[in-house]
């Protein structure tokens, strides 16, 4: 089964952009994971066990990160990827604490979903 995923996107306007994103998620307890393609970077978070359980709070449930930087768009995609036994409806809603800090982290870009399912 593929993953449940949702994809936000913001304009990138300084180099700074990604040791800033590197310096917020390894702060949230993210680890970071190597990537498997070049020009992305990998995160991960929560226990795998309870999101087997069906639980859906946000500080437990596992997830990964990956942060792309789009040089031809000018724009950094994060692209949140989830087990599909969770409810996608419940994780953007839990997500707005993270994305809200990380926006003040970034000098508050515009944050644009660009796709969930």
């Amino acid at each position: 089964m593929e993953p449940r995923k949702f994809i936000l996107s913001f304009p990138n306007n300084s180099q700074e952009t990604i040791g800033k994103i590197d310096k917020f998620y390894t702060e949230s307890g993210y680890l970071r994971v190597d990537p498997q393609k070049p020009g992305e970077i990998l995160y991960t978070k929560g226990k795998k066990w309870a999101t087997y359980l069906g639980l859906v709070n946000w500080d437990l449930i596992f997830r990964t990160v990956k942060v792309e930087l789009l040089p031809n768009e000018n724009k950094v995609r994060l692209t949140y990827l989830f087990s599909w036994l969770t409810n996608i409806g419940v994780l953007l809603r839990s997500s707005g604490p993270e994305l809200t800090s990380l926006k003040s982290c970034l000098d508050n870009p515009k944050l644009s979903i660009e796709r969930y399912r």
